[in-house]
């Protein structure tokens, strides 16, 4: 039965106890009529009082959901393939304070060395202090293709993970949750190639290296427009023609100065 429902009987049960109570007071009923007149009056207004308490416990269940924190963990396969990042959110209206995390089985990445196992990240042993609302955590977990080697191999990892999330709420209620993580639906998808912003961040690293290298005197980028061309053939030119002129000017010198010299003849001409 609805909330609907509900007010409606209730409504009907109110109106009928006020229309008996009127009843029983306006004429001289036998006392076994007023008896149980006053049995269905009682009857409607302690169904009065239930249903009035079953609304007030509906309006805090919907208050704390509402108000309360939500902390989630999940992977994310997709966003960034072949890797694997392990996501934490609090997607709730409030902080969560003392949030502890906890994985069964214990998780375990291919790419796992000494020293640097994924399960050793701080926010899986110590916890968090808070994690405010809208708060994101985002952590390289795997890569999908060593994972899935390691799954056709001897030494298989999991796909599925229990994780169990305790924290507290604003007016000091523990809450747990408890959520199934399985890597294993993500298998065997097939993917469109898509650009994203990311994608358009590596191409800016690569324009931004490679204006690093016209930086020196032997590189740079030249722009030669038809006016810029004219203008260094008209220059090529010129310095062409002084050449010319200087040479022929050192030939005269040469041939002025042989015949000022006794004993040599002018050449002929």
């Amino acid at each position: 039965m609805t909330r609907t429902q509900v007010a409606a009987v209730a409504g009907s049960f109110v109106g009928g106890a006020i229309f008996a109570a009127g009843l029983v007071g306006s004429f001289h009923w036998p006392a076994e009529i007023e008896s149980v007149a006053m049995v269905v009056q009682a009857a409607v207004i302690i169904a009065t009082g239930v249903f009035a308490w079953h609304q007030l416990g509906e309006s805090r269940v919907l208050r704390d959901a509402q108000t309360r924190p939500y902390v989630i963990v999940d992977f994310d396969a997709q966003r960034r393939r072949p890797f694997i990042f392990l996501v934490v959110r609090n997607i709730g209206a409030t902080a969560a304070r003392d949030v502890q995390i906890d994985f069964q089985p214990r998780l375990a990445s291919a790419t796992d060395t000494a020293g640097y196992e994924v399960a050793s990240v701080g926010l899986f042993n110590d916890g968090a202090p808070m994690l405010a609302p809208g708060v994101v955590i985002d952590m390289f977990f795997d890569s999908a293709i060593e994972r899935e080697e390691r799954r056709k191999g001897d030494d298989p990892l999991p796909d599925r993970y229990e994780a169990t999330l305790t924290y507290t709420g604003h007016l000091g209620r523990r809450y747990t949750d408890r959520l199934s993580l399985d890597l294993g639906m993500y298998r065997n998808l097939t993917y469109i190639d898509e650009k994203t912003i990311d994608d358009v961040a590596k191409q800016l690293e690569k324009v931004g290296e490679t204006l690093k290298a016209f930086r020196s005197t032997e590189k740079g980028i030249r722009v030669v427009t038809p006016e810029y061309e004219q203008q260094k053939a008209a220059e090529w030119r010129q310095k062409l023609e002084v050449r010319r002129r200087e040479q022929a000017e050192a030939e005269s010198q040469r041939v002025s100065q042989r015949t000022d010299v006794p004993g040599v003849d002018s050449p002929p001409t």
